[in-house]
This record gives C-alpha cells, structure tokens and sequence, in this order.
C-alpha cells in the first residue's frame, strides 16, 4: 500500500512537470526531451522508493531537484513550475522516509525492582588463620623471662 502512495505522488510531481510546458501562451516551456529527462529521473526515484532504498530514492530526487534548477535558470520552466516541482519533490522525499522509517521501539515495561536482600550482620567470630591483636596492658606486653615486674 506504501508503494502504491509513494507512485501517487511521483505521479503529480510529473503531472506538475507538464504546468510548464507551452500550451499555447508565449512563456517558458519544457522540450520533450527535457520532459523525459525529468520523468526518468523521477521513475529513478520511484524504483528505488519501491525497493526501499533511501540513499537511492535521496539521490535520485537530488538530480531531479538540480534538474529542475537548471531547467528554470535556462527559462524551460517558471518560477511557479519549478517551486512547485520543488515542493512536490520534498514532499515525496518526506513521505517515502516516513514510510521508510524504522518501526518505534516498544516502550519499556515498568517492572518492580525486587527488593534488596538484607545486608549480612557483621562477622562476630574471627577466623583462625588471623593474627591475633596485642593490646598493652593484658599481659601481652611482658617478655618472656621477666618474672612480673
């Protein structure tokens, strides 16, 4: 279905192409050569759209965007001619990222974090392999052979 809105809206980039072409009035107009020119170059970006090719569907819209420029400044197309394929060929590069866009990531579930174990209570018994602690004054201090002094 995607595919099918992203051809649509090529369809009235190139339908736009044709509000600059002669019909009659003596203003600027497109040659066939150059109208093909820039439906190739929009066919170019509706394969690549369709094929899911972002850098190729941004590049192929890039020349044709250049395209129109040039064709502008040569006066094949009027300033409301081009303006309006301009728009027309950002909102299709708009759309085809939109509907190229990676899908949103699932909100993370709110869990309940479980509660912190208790903390271990102080070791009370020393282990064996520890020296022990001399304090002055439990009868650590004597050395031995003094008799008590």
């Amino acid at each position: 279905m995607r595919g099918k809105r992203t051809a649509t809206a090529l369809l009235l980039v190139v339908a736009l192409g044709g509000c600059g072409s002669s019909g009659g009035n003596a203003g600027p107009g497109l040659t066939s050569g150059q109208a093909q020119g820039l439906v190739a170059q929009l066919e170019a970006a509706r394969g690549a759209a369709a094929a899911r090719n972002l850098a190729g569907t941004e590049a192929a819209i890039s020349r044709f965007r250049r395209s129109v420029a040039r064709l502008r400044r040569a006066g094949a197309l009027s300033d409301a001619s081009a303006r309006a394929l301009r728009i027309g060929a950002a909102r299709v590069l708009a759309r085809v990222k939109s509907d190229n866009a990676p899908p949103p990531q699932p909100a993370p579930t709110q869990t309940t974090p479980a509660p912190a174990p208790a903390p271990a209570p102080p070791r009370q018994n020393k282990k064996h392999n520890e020296p022990r602690e001399h304090k002055p004054g439990k009868g650590h201090d004597k050395k031995h052979g003094d008799a008590g002094d």
